[in-house]
Parts: C-alpha cells; structure tokens; sequence
C-alpha cells in the first residue's frame, strides 16, 4: 500500500523519509528538496514505484523518477 505525501505531511516525511518507495506525492513543489530526495533509495521495481500527482520536480529527481519507473501525471488547473 502506499503512504500519501502532501502538504500537511511534507514536513513530517522529510525527517522521518528514509526512500522514496511506496509513495504518492500530491501538489507538491519539491524542487527545493531536489538533491534530497534524488539520493534516497528509489524503487526497483514498478509495484513499489513513487506516484507524483501535480508535482513539481527538479532535474535530479525527474532523472530518479525517470530510471525508477514512477508515475508522474502532472497539474491540470481545468480540472481543480
């Protein structure tokens, strides 16, 4: 199952995150965590790979997200 990550938890997760497994991130700007998060274990394999809904994500985490096989649909202001 995996643990949602969103603006109420952010803060929270970062000092307790270990990786980035198992997660779905939602309407989140995490460019300012981007060298963090990029050098935590990834997933290796698609079951445990991190969804990102409205993120925003800087260079060094889109590589992880990319290699890791996360799911990233991005914002879609029509539909909020």
């Amino acid at each position: 199952m995996k643990r949602e990550v969103d603006l109420d938890t952010l803060a929270t997760w970062l000092v307790e995150g270990r990786d980035c497994r198992n997660l779905v991130f939602q309407g989140l700007d995490l460019r300012p965590y981007d060298g963090r998060l990029a050098s935590l274990p990834q997933a290796e394999s698609p079951k445990d790979a991190c969804v990102f809904f409205g993120c925003h994500l800087g260079p060094l985490m889109t590589a992880a997200v990319e290699a890791s096989g996360a799911l990233v649909f991005p914002r879609m202001p029509e539909l909020a």
